[in-house]
């Protein structure tokens, strides 16, 4: 029986790992002179203060996913901020005037 629970033990840790981070995904938006600049937020839950990233597009009319008309569409602003959410690292991105 012992040796039935060791093996089975390490799929359970498995799944443990497996185990989705909650994160809570907001939009915002900010008035400026020149016009809205529209964003999202991407925060882990989390009881304590957590580091934020504030990713910035690349030249272009890339948007805040990391997208571009000309380029493709690959969401690599947006895995990037899914990523550093598993990691407790909450992110800033957003879209610019141009987009």
């Amino acid at each position: 029986m012992l040796r039935v629970f060791l093996l089975i033990l390490p799929l359970f840790a498995g799944l443990a790992h497996a185990t989705p981070h909650t994160v809570e995904q907001r939009p915002l938006s900010l008035q400026t002179d020149q016009g809205t600049l529209h964003g999202t937020l991407l925060l882990p839950q989390s009881d304590r203060p957590l580091p934020v990233a504030l990713l910035i597009a690349g030249s272009g009319p890339t948007d805040r996913d990391g997208n571009n008309p000309g380029g493709g569409h690959n969401d690599s602003l947006k895995r990037l901020a899914q990523a550093l959410a598993k990691q407790g690292i909450a992110s800033l991105r957003y879209d610019k005037r141009v987009v």
